[in-house]
């Protein structure tokens, strides 16, 4: 399968007082930049595609950004394993629910999806990190999750440069 993974666009800064559960919007130059990343990732990325979305009003809203750029009928499924802190086996079990011919792009936050991809790809240091609004691509094994591999990183500045 071709797994496709995101990392939410540029969010507010954390504040107790003001966000919930950590539960923060992105910023005007978040929801501007991840709109030229969309654009980008239009142009790599195959239709048809399955996105699941950490709840989270940043991912969410990251997710609706690329889906509005797609201009298809894409639905977004939401999923507690791609809160921040989600169990990296929880992220392997939802992958594992596709088949391999399917295009599935996952959008959540850093620590999980570093841990996630250091898993799978079977590195040595303990957690990858992506910017955000960046894309990785993987082919996921769904028999044998640490058997993936890699086929891309771009970060959102290359996105930017794709999208015109």
């Amino acid at each position: 399968m071709k797994l496709y993974i995101v990392r939410h666009a540029i969010a507010e800064e954390r504040s107790k007082n003001i966000h919930v559960n950590d539960d923060r919007p992105l910023t005007t130059i978040g929801i501007r930049k991840m709109k030229k990343n969309a654009e980008g990732i239009m142009k790599i990325v195959p239709s048809p595609l399955r996105i699941i979305s950490s709840p989270l009003k940043r991912a969410y809203h990251t997710s609706e950004i690329i889906v509005s750029i797609f201009k298809k009928p894409i639905s977004i499924t939401l999923s507690d394993d791609l809160l921040p802190n989600a169990s990296v086996e929880n992220l392997v079990q939802l992958c594992k629910g596709y088949n391999n011919n399917d295009n599935v792009m996952l959008v959540g936050h850093e620590p999980s999806l570093g841990k996630f991809l250091s898993t799978i790809l079977q590195q040595k240091i303990q957690s990858l990190q992506l910017k955000k609004g960046s894309i990785c691509c993987v082919e996921f094994n769904v028999e044998f999750p640490k058997r993936s591999a890699l086929l891309f990183y771009i970060p959102p500045r290359i996105l930017r440069t794709l999208s015109r």
